[in-house]
């Protein structure tokens, strides 16, 4: 028992990623594709893809996990529902997977259910920083020095009807010790931005939507809409001087190439942003 306690201890650990690009950088996190849907909006994701996939400078990618439905169990019966089979399945993921090379990938749910995670570490295998199940805290290191702490986890517990990235605020006032905390899983969109204690230290509590924009379920329960944006992008300026400018947000990555790519200008001017 010991050996397994200790072992989820250090899976839990922070893990150092070093950023080996000097000035600002994009890290986009894409919500649940869930890519062999019939109701995920494959072009949408297809679309982002092309944004991280190495043709714009500075712009790196994470994932949070539900790359696909992956029926099993009591669920395996939903396999009649969509049009893709197993074999169509897997190849549509080894297609996303192999697009991007992830700075990390967390899995989710629907990752894990039946062991089939094995068959994404396989897909994975070279082509991402890190990889973990549930959550990642990722340490990005700049080469100045500073540090940027990200808490990125398939679900925070916590809800709240009135407040849909009630998970992520939670574990910021209760954690205290990262910038960024990031999750997905429940395929609605909210954005919180708050100070930890002294002021001088902002936090991002954010909930990422899903390109899984057609739901059965949701459809039954009659859920609300509130799937805003599946792919939010924090903007890191690790020469910024005041926490508000250290990370920024777009919440449409297309954007956010032409705002990085602004940040980099300037920077290479050695002009600061908040000049």
């Amino acid at each position: 028992m010991f050996e397994k306690q200790n072992a989820r201890r250090k899976h839990d650990k922070l893990i150092p990623v070093r950023v080996n690009m000097d000035g600002p950088i994009g890290l986009g996190f894409m919500g649940d594709p869930h890519v062999d849907s019939d109701g995920c909006n494959i072009e949408l994701l297809m679309r982002h893809c092309e944004i991280f996939d190495g043709r714009n400078e500075g712009m790196f990618a994470a994932c949070l996990g539900d790359m696909w439905n992956n029926w099993s169990g009591r669920l395996a019966r939903l396999w009649a529902d969509q049009t893709t089979d197993g074999v169509e399945a897997r190849a549509l993921v080894k297609y996303f997977l192999e697009r991007i090379y992830w700075m990390f990938v967390v899995y989710g749910n629907h990752d894990l259910w039946s062991g089939q995670s094995r068959i994404l570490d396989e897909m994975l295998a070279g082509n991402a920083g890190a990889v973990r199940d549930w959550r990642a805290r990722v340490g990005l290191r700049f080469p100045n020095g500073r540090t940027c702490k990200i808490y990125a986890s398939h679900r925070f517990p916590g809800r709240s009807m009135y407040l849909k990235n009630m998970g992520a605020v939670k574990k910021a006032v209760f954690d205290g010790q990262h910038d960024i905390y990031v999750s997905g899983d429940l395929h609605v969109a909210g954005y919180t931005l708050g100070a930890h204690p002294g002021a001088d230290r902002a936090y991002h509590a954010v909930q990422v939507g899903t390109y899984k924009e057609i739901d059965s379920f949701g459809d039954e329960i009659n859920a609300e809409d509130h799937n805003l944006y599946t792919c939010p992008v924090a903007l890191i300026d690790p020469y910024a001087k005041s926490p508000l400018n250290f990370i920024r947000w777009e919440f449409d990555p297309e954007q956010a190439v032409d705002r990085l790519a602004w940040m980099r200008s300037r920077w290479a001017r050695n002009l600061s942003c908040e000049d």
